[in-house]
């Protein structure tokens, strides 16, 4: 029973103590000012990133002097107000700064604290455009300074009050064309990605990559042009002297170029036979050469500026092998069938893949 009596004790006196030591940088949180020679009336010490001044406003009968245990808190006295300044802060978390306030051998603490960056912005991060000219706008929400740029002289950035636009040209570069536009607060930054293209910057002369049955690397001449519909291409490729075609099509959203599979590119005759050539795909699922008319193969469209050419490839463009290995992408082979079906216009039987050259869709343009 003693033992619980002077736990109940301990208890009592430590809380006592405890409620005297308190202290904060808010009203609300402020330490007792009785018997202390300092009395805290009113404090206004959070601050934004921004930074910015506050005040501590206090009451006492002696000479007050102060300090802050943080560099980027600086404070001064007149009469009884401490001026807190705060710089600005970049960085995401919140902090904190402890300001001291002393009168002779009393003093009083209160925690000044400053928020970090908080920045949002409901706009897309990728902007599919045609070749015309084009605007973007979009509002961020930020509880500090915001800041915008742009990595090309095409995609022009204005800010007013947090509001950004970005007015896009028209692209006359003759070839597909993409840049950035950044916003931020300190160092809390986002990205917004820009690209523009039409299907006729993909009309011209390419050369396509290869590997032949000796699995040699080759580039074969290629020509883009229009197709019959607004967004089609014909795709002509001179393979092995003989001049095939086949149809693809561009996808104005995703600046994406999609070529179906079993198409007929025409015929060949070899040894006395006619036979019927086929664009036959290689699956992705199965790494098997398949001729099913319902399998894309699909390859982004870009421009490289250190190569200066458009490129159409699939990403990410791997080759692990041809003849036995399996291939982890989408790639395609002249396959030539000596029966096709009338109905259906595909080929007959189980046919096998003429001696020719495997070809990734990757065109370079000239």
């Amino acid at each position: 029973m003693k033992r619980f009596i002077h736990n109940i004790i301990s208890g009592v006196l430590f809380f006592c103590i405890a409620s005297v030591l308190l202290c904060s940088c808010e009203d609300e949180h402020m330490a007792p000012s009785s018997g202390s020679a300092i009395s805290i009336v009113s404090s206004s010490v959070l601050f934004n990133p921004d930074g910015g001044t506050g005040t501590i406003e206090f009451e006492s009968s002696q000479e007050v002097s102060a300090y802050s245990e943080q560099p980027w808190c600086e404070v001064s006295v007149e009469g009884n107000v401490v001026t807190v300044t705060a710089e600005a802060y970049a960085d995401l978390e919140n902090r904190y700064a402890s300001i001291i306030l002393k009168a002779s051998e009393d003093s009083v603490r209160v925690v000044a604290q400053q928020n970090g960056i908080i920045m949002s912005a409901d706009v897309a991060r990728t902007h599919t455009l045609s070749d015309a000219k084009a605007e973007i706008s979009f509002k961020v929400e930020s509880n500090a300074k915001v800041k915008v740029k742009s990595s090309a002289s095409w995609l022009r950035c204005a800010l007013s009050d947090k509001n950004v636009t970005v007015n896009i040209r028209d692209n006359d570069s003759g070839h597909p064309r993409s840049g950035w536009v950044e916003y931020s607060s300190g160092n809390v930054a986002d990205t917004i990605w820009v690209s523009q293209c039409s299907p006729s910057d993909l009309y011209g002369n390419f050369r396509l990559l290869g590997y032949n049955s000796n699995n040699s690397l080759v580039y074969l001449p290629a020509t883009i042009s229009a197709g019959t519909a607004e967004n089609d291409l014909k795709v002509s490729c001179n393979a092995n002297g003989v001049m095939w075609s086949f149809d693809a099509t561009f996808n104005p959203e995703s600046h994406t170029v999609s070529i179906v599979n079993a198409q007929n590119v025409g015929t060949v005759e070899a040894s006395g036979y006619s036979f019927h050539v086929f664009l036959c795909l290689l699956s992705s699922l199965t790494s098997n050469f398949s001729w099913d008319p319902e399998l894309v193969c699909t390859a982004s469209v870009g421009y490289d500026d250190e190569l200066e050419s458009t490129i159409i490839k699939v990403n990410p463009l791997t080759y692990t092998g041809y003849n036995g290995n399996p291939m982890e992408v989408d790639s395609f082979v002249f396959a030539a069938f000596q029966n096709v079906d009338e109905a259906t216009g595909l080929p007959k039987g189980n046919p096998s893949l003429y001696p020719a050259i495997l070809f990734f869709p990757y065109f370079q343009s000239l």
